[in-house]
């Protein structure tokens, strides 16, 4: 019985992860992409795609979610959604580079070794 219990939490912390996510970066990304460039306009401004994945990443954080998939999910929605310009983001090509460093880095130190270590045994 007390497996059962201790799987249906690890099944229900995983929909609130991956779920949370992905309505939270649907929720951040819609109103971004009608908002988006419209501070000045023409293309978004870097300090605008900035501020919107440190939002999205803090939030996703504050409500324990996972906040790698919530920001990808919320420049999806941007980037699909966003009409009113025509190249989204395009202020981010200058600092994409480290922008994937720091996403990877952040996706390396979330890594839990012990989990893979012990995953196999029973």
């Amino acid at each position: 019985m007390m497996g059962t219990e201790e799987g249906a939490a690890t099944i229900l912390s995983a929909f609130w992860q991956i779920g949370g996510a992905l309505l939270l970066g649907v929720a951040i990304g819609v109103p971004a992409a009608y908002l988006s460039g419209r501070i000045r306009p023409g293309q978004p401004m870097l300090i605008e795609a900035l501020g919107l994945v440190f939002l999205c990443g803090g939030i996703a954080i504050w409500l324990d979610l996972s906040y790698l998939i919530a920001s990808m999910v919320m420049g999806a929605v941007i980037v699909n959604l966003a009409r009113h310009h025509d190249y989204p983001f395009h202020a981010i090509e200058n600092v994409d580079s480290p922008m994937m460093v720091i996403f990877f880095v952040f996706a390396g130190a979330s890594l839990e070794l012990n989990a893979l270590v012990g995953g196999g045994s029973v």
